[in-house]
């Protein structure tokens, strides 16, 4: 879903990611000097906002066309290509490693925490944010505009979850219904292809994405005085703009359009727009009411 998409991403879900960053920050203790490893990078967001408090950033990201786009942005700061569970450093080189929506986006959650915990020294600290389930508002939002065109993910397996903005389906397959439109589309049985977006994540590797699940995700990696917290706010941007990120195959109704006769897409923005109409503030933006679990605790011992 991500491979060559960054330019997209920024116009887009980037502003939606982009907002507990600070309170991210806060929650692992970033401020001056402090040595920061920024995994799941981006365009750089969270990166820029550390280097902003004097922090030295290190960045890094899965993605070629993100890592680009965050040399690009961000002055000052290291980036490089890697991804979780392997990174290429040194037991103990950071004080601190934060990775802001990436652990929902990986095939083996606790291994990645695991990784996380490694490069970060004895008294250090990891935060991390997800999207939780049930899902709030804005990414229910999705979800009733493929029903309203008959195209609707099915749930995970694992905790029967549906999918957030900003993420690939993790699905066995997508239920269609056509209802007369020749040439739609969808992953087939075999659920979502293995070319870029969200890793799939079997049943015995998945958590539950609630508090409860988040905290027990990173107590389980071995972190001590685990809290987590929701942060929830508005997110407000311009129709078009929103439309731009599934338009672009990005998110959960961008997988289902990828590839998508025109005449389905067209069908499918027509729903938007009528779906959309119900979160219109008065200023004509859409005011979308979501929230993110942010959850974080300290390294103890080797």
């Amino acid at each position: 879903m991500w491979a060559g998409r960054a330019e997209a991403y920024l116009g887009s879900f980037a502003g939606l990611c982009a907002h507990p960053a600070g309170t991210l920050l806060d929650a692992a203790g970033v401020g001056v000097g402090c040595r920061v490893l920024d995994v799941g990078t981006g365009p750089g967001t969270v990166a820029a906002l550390a280097r902003e408090r004097g922090a030295v950033v290190v960045a890094v990201d899965a993605e070629a066309s993100m890592v680009e786009a965050a040399r690009r942005r961000v002055r000052g700061v290291r980036v490089a290509e890697a991804r979780l569970p392997e990174l290429p450093f040194e037991g103990g080189a950071f004080d601190v490693a934060v990775a802001n929506f990436v652990v929902n986006h990986v095939g083996d959650p606790a291994a990645a925490v695991r990784e996380l915990r490694r490069v970060v020294r004895p008294g250090g600290r990891v935060a991390v944010t997800i999207w939780p389930q049930p899902a709030p508002p804005l990414q229910r939002m999705w979800g009733e505009v493929l029903e309203a065109t008959g195209l609707a993910p099915v749930a995970t397996a694992a905790h029967g979850q549906t999918p957030a903005a900003g993420e690939a389906p993790v699905t066995v397959g997508t239920r269609l219904d056509t209802r007369g439109e020749a040439g739609v589309r969808g992953h087939g049985p075999t659920g979502t292809p293995p070319v870029g977006g969200r890793v799939r994540v079997s049943a015995e590797r998945d958590f539950a994405r609630t508090a409860e699940g988040l905290a027990g995700l990173l107590a389980g990696a071995g972190l001590t005085g685990v809290r987590c917290e929701t942060v929830a706010w508005t997110h407000r941007v311009g129709v078009d703009e929103w439309w731009t990120g599934p338009a672009n195959g990005l998110g959960a109704l961008g997988m289902v359009l990828d590839g998508q006769p025109v005449a389905v897409v067209e069908r499918v923005r027509r729903a938007y727009d009528q779906v959309s109409a119900a979160y219109l503030g008065a200023d004509g933006r859409l005011a979308l009411p979501t929230a993110a679990l942010l959850a974080s605790g300290t390294v103890t011992g080797p």
